[in-house]
C-alpha cells in the first residue's frame, strides 16, 4: 500500500484587519511519478467535470510542490474564494 501525505497550502493571508488568513489541507498519494489528491481513506478527489486530481511530475519538481499547486486549484474550482460568495448564480434553464 501507497503511503498517504498531506500538505498545507495557504491560500489567503493574514491582513492588518485582524483576519489571520486561510489555509487549505488535502491528502495526495505519490506513486510512479504521480501526484494524486485523494480522501483521508484514499478515494481519489475529482473535480466538477469528474477529472481526477493528478498530475505528472517533470523533472526538478518535488510531489509535496505539486500537491500543493492541486489542492489551492482544488481549493478554487470548488469556488472558495472570498469572491464568489455573493456571485451570481446560473441556474439551468427548465424545460416542461
Amino acid at each position: 500500500m501507497t503511503k498517504l501525505h498531506r500538505v498545507s497550502v495557504q491560500v489567503f493571508p493574514p491582513n492588518d484587519s485582524g483576519f489571520p488568513g486561510q489555509i487549505e489541507e488535502s491528502n495526495y498519494l505519490f506513486e510512479d511519478n504521480v501526484v494524486m489528491l485523494v480522501s483521508h481513506v484514499g478515494i481519489p478527489l475529482r473535480n466538477r467535470k469528474g477529472e481526477k486530481y493528478e498530475r505528472k511530475l517533470n523533472p526538478g519538481e518535488s510531489p509535496h510542490q505539486i500537491a500543493g499547486r492541486l489542492a489551492s486549484q482544488r481549493f478554487h474550482d470548488r469556488g472558495s474564494g472570498k469572491r464568489s460568495f455573493s456571485r451570481p448564480l446560473n441556474y439551468p434553464k427548465i424545460h416542461y
